[in-house]
């Protein structure tokens, strides 16, 4: 009778549990402590059983940083531990030379890593599931959110064991797997961040906040995860770390993966076992993909540090020959890279980069001039960032809608095209959303120097539909508010709090029509010792800054006896010192540096220190420097004169 031989290698599998069964260990492990005990210990505690948990399974009392670790770890050294013979030229030697096919040896060790992978998510579930029906759990966890917890911890355990063994199937050092792995999970937000920020340079208009706020939402798992705020305010809807879409796509990514490490595990040599990169042909895609990356880094710390094309052209050089350099050598696994030869790869690099940077105005120059239709627009807001265009929403702000309102927003987006320079120093950053009728959102962001007048902005932030916008007050009910607290500057007293019901919503009515007869003026250059009113609303906070424009609402705490305490005022401050100084003076130096350094004009005149109070702002230009003593040698803190908004007796002096 004929023998028979059973495809089934069972004795792979028993040997990858030999090997790694440690890591499914503790990973059940990792989780039962976590999870059940976690549970069990809280449920011992009367006070805990009384409280209702929002966030499921990824509360903070489920230990939740550690539920990370164990997720994020794990998953990356059984795919490590498994695959370890590949970057060992014996080890591979020895289990290629047994009598079974790669790709039926591969798919050995995925069903190995994945069984050791999903069986502690599939026992830590049952024993929650049983968990449910014996013990009253419902404040702690549904079935709903155990079958998440579940989908997401499966999902993303196999989509970071099938990553890890991707890149290992690439690389020939186990370290190198390791590091590219998680390089691997940040390098789609990364380089989304880093060729948005560049291109801001470039692009008028082009928003690099909305862009890294795209990069941390949609282009790493990592991030997702580390974003999330697990502690959510009571009575409020929370977001999970990962949608269901999310779940889906990575479930797919995870099957691409599988297929690409197989095909690329089949074709691979195993003489190139030791290299950084075992694909050959992967050399010149990493070598400039890397020297590519180090040029934007290079190119984004020199234009952020100064503020000038020139040292941005200096950066993207500098970055671009280390980042050449420093791959070769991890390449050639030497120092001794520094060849003639070498130029020529590096000078075609360049040559490419210039033409990019020569053409990408030409490409970009339909978007920088587009602004939408009158007759297009439904809503548009004008402000500061995309979070806080998201916050508006957030909280159901009305954006601007009224007609002259949206063209005046238009004319402010016109001029803007040609008043902006990212280089410049003291710069503002307006951000415009435009919400058009059919469904689509045009984003633009401009940066543009502090003090520069832009037609039609006036008419914009002096319309009511822009305060209401603007200030989130009016979107507070006043019954939901908790308490006002008032921070006056450099007060030695501490806050003031106001918590009774009628006196908040009295305040409250007061600053809102205090905010709705603000001026442009008071809008745009606020005063530095304008007091922070924070609005207190559960776990959240609201702030709005206070100054003696506020008439009303002052008028209010003056009858409350609360006026003195709630301002900074002249009684409070010792002395002031007062220096004239260039925008090019405070160049490389700190006003405290300045002061400290120069004698200016000293007073102890309260009047005169209650001139400085009102008019001091936080411009930082050509103007007066102003020291505050709250005793006789040391400096509280500094302000900041225009020249135009000087008193008298100041100008006089320096003339």
């Amino acid at each position: 009778m004929p023998s028979k031989t059973s495809p089934f290698k069972k004795e792979v599998i028993k040997q990858d549990f030999r090997n790694v069964g440690w890591i499914g260990i503790v990973y059940l492990i990792g989780l039962l402590f976590t999870l059940p005990l976690q549970l069990v210990m809280d449920m011992n505690n009367e006070h805990s059983r009384e409280m209702y948990y929002e966030n499921g399974l990824f509360d903070p009392v489920f230990l939740y940083g550690i539920q990370m670790i164990l997720l994020f770890v794990l998953p990356v050294l059984m795919a490590i531990f498994l695959f370890r013979y590949v970057h060992v030229r014996g080890s591979a030697d020895f289990i290629h030379s047994l009598p079974i096919k790669r790709s039926s040896l591969f798919n050995y060790h995925i069903i190995s890593g994945t069984l050791l992978l999903i069986l502690p998510i599939l026992i830590t579930g049952a024993i929650l599931f049983v968990s449910y029906f014996i013990w009253d759990v419902g404040n702690y966890y549904t079935l709903s959110d155990l079958g998440y917890w579940a989908s997401v911890f499966a999902v993303f355990s196999l989509f970071l064991f099938l990553i890890s063994i991707f890149v290992g199937s690439l690389t020939g050092l186990s370290a190198v797997q390791g590091v590219l792995t998680y390089v691997q999970l940040l390098f789609p937000a990364g380089m989304y961040g880093l060729i948005s920020y560049n291109l801001n340079l470039f692009v008028k208009g082009f928003s690099v906040d909305k862009a890294m706020a795209e990069a941390i939402e949609k282009y790493s798992p990592l991030l997702d995860f580390l974003m999330y705020q697990p502690r959510a305010p009571i009575g409020m809807e929370v977001s999970p770390p990962v949608d269901s879409t999310s779940i889906v796509v990575y479930f797919g990514l995870a099957i691409l993966l599988y297929v690409a490490s197989l095909l690329i595990y089949q074709k691979r040599n195993i003489e190139n076992g030791n290299q950084a990169i075992a694909v050959l042909t992967l050399w010149p895609a990493f070598k400039y993909g890397t020297t590519f990356c180090f040029m934007l880094l290079g190119g984004m710390y020199f234009s952020e540090s100064q503020l000038s094309y020139s040292w941005l052209f200096i950066g993207y050089a500098i970055g671009a020959i280390f980042g050449f350099v420093l791959s070769d050598m991890l390449l050639q696994k030497t120092w001794r890279v520094f060849h003639i030869r070498k130029l020529k790869g590096l000078g075609s690099y360049a040559a490419v980069v210039v033409v990019l940077i020569l053409a990408l105005p030409i490409v970009a120059r339909g978007y920088e001039s587009a602004v939408p239709a009158k007759d297009e627009i439904k809503n548009v807001y004008m402000g500061s960032s995309y979070s806080d265009y998201q916050t508006k929403h957030e909280l159901g702000a009305p954006l601007i809608h009224g007609s002259d309102n949206v063209e005046a927003v238009r004319r402010v987006h016109d001029e803007l095209i040609d008043a902006a320079k990212p280089m410049e120093e003291g710069k503002r950053t307006i951000f415009l959303a435009y919400e058009l009728n059919n469904g689509e959102k045009v984003f633009r962001e401009y940066q543009v120097k502090q003090q520069r007048r832009i037609p039609y902005m006036e008419k914009v932030y002096s319309s009511e539909e822009y305060k209401r916008m603007t200030y989130d007050v009016f979107q507070l009910a006043p019954s939901k508010v908790d308490q006002l607290t008032l921070h006056p500057p450099m007060s030695e007293e501490g806050p003031v709090r106001i918590t009774d019901n009628e006196e908040v919503t009295r305040a409250l009515q007061l600053i809102k029509k205090d905010i709705l007869s603000q001026s442009y003026r008071n809008m745009t250059k606020p005063n530095r010792f304008a007091t922070g009113l924070d609005i207190g609303v559960g776990y959240e906070h609201y702030n709005v800054q206070l100054s003696t424009s506020f008439t009303n609402f002052n008028q209010w705490l003056k009858d409350e006896g609360l006026y003195d305490h709630a301002y900074l005022q002249a009684k409070d401050v010792h002395k002031i010192e007062v220096l004239r100084v260039s925008s090019e003076a405070r160049k490389g130096e700190s006003p405290f540096d300045i002061l400290l350094r120069e004698n200016g004009l000293e007073t102890s005149d309260k009047e005169k220190i209650a001139d400085v109070i009102s008019a001091a702002n936080v411009y930082a230009g050509d103007g007066y420097l102003i020291g505050f003593y709250q005793s006789e040698d040391e400096i509280s803190t500094i302000a900041n004169l225009e020249a135009g908004e000087a008193p008298g007796w100041i100008t006089n002096h320096f003339k």
